[in-house]
């Protein structure tokens, strides 16, 4: 009895499709499983770099109180500018610079942080685990006083820029005042944990008025 060619390859096709179907959604299923365990992680990344980067420059430049020489190559060679999600100059997401920047008057008095492109949710974790740290938390040019102002800024579609600033304090021959009022977020939280005499007391020098 003779087969039926086109039966025999006909059937096999069909498997084969089949399979590359079960595949594709294999696939897909995975990738929507680990994305946002892998981005979380990401975050929590990004968050200790953060963190570690903002007490080692402090206590690096506490004396000098002069930020013009730092720079994201250099605060990575030292050890103040760990691997996060990315390298010394990028995240998983975008870009990181490192810049000396003027606060209160004096070149190089402060100095900043810059991630770009974070999506929404990396942008909200970040934005609202950093203020309080840092002397000033931007999200796409607007301050951020809170967790609820993180949230605001963070969710206005597309992906967005974060700054992080920090004011260095006063220098020799420096004579402009403190740029905070007493209710901004680090000297509400430096009253609060009663460090105000301990951490740049001329930043907040106007609590004690």
């Amino acid at each position: 009895m003779k087969t039926n060619p086109s039966n025999s390859s006909g059937f096999g096709l069909f498997e084969t499709i089949l399979a590359l179907a079960l595949g594709l959604a294999v696939t897909t299923a995975s990738i929507a499983f680990f994305s946002p365990a892998s981005g979380a992680v990401s975050t929590e990344q990004e968050i200790s770099r953060l963190d570690h980067l903002h007490a080692a420059v402090t206590s690096a430049y506490a004396s000098s109180r002069d930020f013009n020489s730092l720079v994201a190559y250099t605060a990575s060679q030292n050890g103040w500018l760990q691997d996060g999600s990315g390298n010394w100059h990028s995240t998983a997401w975008g870009d990181l610079s490192l810049t000396p920047t003027n606060l209160a008057g004096m070149p190089g008095d402060g100095w900043q942080v810059e991630l770009t492109m974070l999506p929404a949710d990396v942008c909200q974790r970040i934005a609202g685990a950093e203020v309080g740290i840092w002397t000033h938390v931007y999200v796409d040019g607007h301050e951020v006083a809170d967790n609820a102002d993180a949230t605001t800024f963070c969710t206005a579609g597309g992906s967005h820029t974060f700054v992080a600033q920090s004011y260095g304090g006063r220098r020799p021959g420096y004579a402009i005042g403190p740029t905070l009022s007493p209710d901004a977020p680090l000297c509400v939280q430096l009253r609060k944990d009663g460090t105000i005499d301990k951490i740049r007391p001329d930043l907040c020098s106007d609590l004690h008025s």
